[in-house]
C-alpha cells in the first residue's frame, strides 16, 4: 500500500516537472528567445534548459528565481500553469496533536506535596510524577523545568552525596 502511494506521488512529481517545462518553454518563446539565449543569460549549458523544458530535470527554488529573473517575471509566475493538483481537504486525519506530557504542571503539583521537602534526583521526580499523575516525562524536559523553578526561587538545587546524580532538588524554605 505504501509503495503504491509513493509511486503515485512520484508520478505526479514527474507530471508536474513536464507541465513546468512546457510553461517555461512558453514563457521563453513569448520572449522570442532560444534555449541558447536563455542559457547564456543564466551562464549555464543550453542542454540544461532542454532537460528542464522536457521534464527530465526538476528545478529547485534557486533555479526558479534565476529563470524568473532572466525572463523578467516574478518567481511565482513560473509556477502559474495548468496542472491537476489535488489539495488536502481533510485536516483532521492523522494530523491531531498528540497529548504532550504536562511536565511543568506535574512538577508544580509535586511541589504542593511533601515529596520535595527533602532533596530528590531528577529520576526520583520523574518516578513520582508517573506514580501520582500518570505522566510520562522526559528527563531533559524535567531538568529544564527544574532549572526554571530554581531561578524562580521555588526550588533549590543541592549537590548530591552519591555519584549517581550530580544535583538534587528540594523545596525552598521561606
Amino acid at each position: 500500500m505504501l509503495s503504491t502511494q509513493f509511486e503515485c506521488v512520484k508520478n505526479k512529481d514527474k507530471e508536474f516537472q513536464v507541465a513546468f517545462g512546457r510553461h517555461l518553454k512558453k514563457l521563453r518563446n513569448d520572449r522570442d528567445w532560444s534555449q541558447g539565449q536563455l542559457a547564456a543569460f543564466l551562464n549555464i549549458d543550453s542542454n540544461q534548459i532542454s532537460r528542464i523544458e522536457n521534464g527530465r530535470h526538476a528545478v529547485n527554488i534557486h533555479t526558479i528565481r534565476a529563470l524568473a529573473t532572466a525572463l523578467g517575471k516574478y518567481p511565482d509566475e513560473l509556477l502559474r500553469f495548468e496542472f491537476d493538483h489535488k489539495l488536502n481537504t481533510d485536516f483532521g486525519a492523522g494530523t491531531k496533536k498528540t497529548k504532550r506530557p504536562q511536565t511543568t504542571l506535574s512538577i508544580i503539583n509535586l511541589i504542593g506535596t511533601d515529596f520535595l521537602n527533602s532533596p530528590k534526583s531528577v529520576g526520583q521526580i520523574i518516578k513520582q510524577c508517573k506514580k501520582l499523575y500518570s505522566a510520562n516525562l522526559r528527563s531533559s524536559a524535567v531538568s529544564g523545568v527544574l532549572k526554571k523553578l530554581v531561578s524562580e526561587r521555588k526550588l533549590k538545587r543541592v549537590k548530591s552525596q552519591n555519584k549517581k546524580s550530580k544535583y538534587m532538588y528540594q523545596k525552598r524554605v521561606k
